[in-house]
């Protein structure tokens, strides 16, 4: 039933792991077809071979699938279609360029949506030992997984290990993939490989790699020393700002300034956390949404949330409003940080509407080893209602949790509450589980 351009196309569709769009599609096989690719996956669909929905991703069933793939092996094609859809998510990531793979919302809503692409391809290049590419790939989705779920970034830091146990690799390649490691276990809430990856890829990257990658693992690495020696952690993240800005990696440098908020704040130093965070506003304002200007709003609601409640709701807002712009999803404002900012303003209504909503998405992210997080805003409000026996026994249970609270924002918050209200004598743990104080917390905002 098909002509020669529908069955290529059909051939090379069978190569998607997963669900595609016609831009995809396009990218992939658009060489293979003499018309528009968009009007021969209209043929396809028209004949009941490509099922299509309302949001313009299009599947192969999986009949046609294996139909398909085993039309490959019979013709001995099996390669040169894989090759195709490999060369296309390289060159996807690739037209992005290095300091976007550090630091770019779009890299990481790429990755997000493109999710089962890429992995297929990580599969398929470690198989063949193909340690260059891949490591590319890999360094490519550093930012993507730093902000991924911690199942996935777990996922993805036990197999780069092996790949670093197994391949054949440079030390330059050692270095990249050590911080990709070391940034995806922000998400995986591992701080041994936070401190391990990036303590291993500052100095390979420092004698082998780009100012923009050594810089990334500067930054990364003072995550970790940040709570060891605080004054060592804000030497790197200068030593990342000046290296960003002699690469003309603007947002690069941005990023080492918004954590260089946070880290003046970990350190109790709130001037000097503020006077950061008023310069990095010069630079963010007017452009267009990135890693920077998130880590102002951010940084914003972190240290501005208790004294400055209405800021820190308006950078709250800002955050809902852009992640609402972006295709693909990208992320949601509405997390616990800002549930925070709104917590401590006081806004009864609108943070109890939220709550749950954060609670499914912490769930899907961490298990219980999100509810810590979510402890918080409630306890924020207490704060702010004044009921400081109630929020001095929620704080002292988030510091009694096994897992740590999962970033530098919500640490801030939390310390800043701590040193507020106090912490009890006694373990709320010792006799609840950390549900039980959740489901706690939930009820008291339902008598409110």
């Amino acid at each position: 039933m098909l002509d020669a351009t529908e069955e290529q196309m059909l051939l090379q569709l069978a190569a998607f792991p997963a669900d595609f769009s016609a831009d995809d599609a396009e990218g992939v096989a658009g060489e293979l077809s003499s018309m528009a690719p968009a009007r021969t996956i209209a043929g396809l669909v028209d004949l009941g071979l490509v099922a299509w929905s309302i949001d313009g991703r299009h599947r192969l069933l999986e009949t046609v699938k294996l139909f398909a793939r085993q039309a490959w092996a019979a013709n001995g094609d099996a390669d040169e279609y894989l090759e195709r859809h490999t060369r296309w998510v390289l060159a996807c990531l690739d037209a992005y360029g290095p300091q976007a793979w550090f630091t770019s919302l779009e890299v990481m809503r790429w990755a997000s949506s493109h999710y089962d692409d890429h992995r297929a391809v990580e599969d398929r290049l470690t198989t063949a030992g193909r340690a260059s590419e891949l490591t590319r790939l890999l360094s490519a989705l550093t930012f993507a997984y730093t902000y991924d779920t911690g199942t996935r970034a777990s996922a993805a830091i036990d197999r780069i290990e092996q790949h670093l146990e197994r391949l054949d690799l440079s030390d330059h390649e050692r270095g990249l993939l050590n911080l990709v490691i070391a940034s995806a276990g922000l998400p995986a809430r591992r701080p041994d490989w936070i401190e391990r990856g990036s303590s291993t890829a500052v100095p390979l990257l420092r004698e082998h790699g780009t100012p923009e990658e050594l810089a990334a693992a500067l930054i990364v690495n003072s995550w970790m020393i940040v709570f060891q020696d605080g004054e060592a952690a804000l030497v790197l993240l200068d030593e990342a700002r000046a290296l960003a800005d002699a690469a003309d990696a603007p947002v690069l440098a941005d990023v080492a300034s918004g954590y260089l908020v946070t880290h003046y704040a970990v350190a109790g130093r709130i001037d000097d956390s503020l006077q950061t965070l008023a310069d990095l506003k010069v630079r963010v304002d007017g452009r267009p949404m990135d890693y920077g200007g998130t880590l102002y709003a951010y940084g914003t609601m972190a240290v501005r949330f208790m004294t400055e409640p209405d800021a820190a709701r308006a950078a709250g807002q800002y955050l809902v409003r852009e992640f609402a712009k972006a295709p693909n999803g990208g992320g949601d404002g509405r997390n616990e940080i800002y549930l925070v900012a709104l917590a401590a303003r006081g806004d009864v209504t609108e943070t109890r509407s939220l709550v749950a909503e954060a609670k499914i998405m912490a769930r899907r992210q961490s298990g219980n080893d999100g509810l810590p997080d979510l402890l918080i805003p409630p306890a924020a409000l207490a704060w702010r209602l004044g009921q400081f026996d109630i929020a001095r026994r929620w704080l002292t249970a988030i510091r009694r949790a096994p897992k740590p609270t999962k970033s530098f924002h919500m640490t801030i918050m939390y310390r800043q509450l701590r040193t507020a209200v106090g912490l009890l004598d006694e373990n709320p743990l010792d006799s609840a589980t950390i549900d039980d104080i959740w489901d706690e917390a939930v009820a008291w905002m339902d008598t409110l």
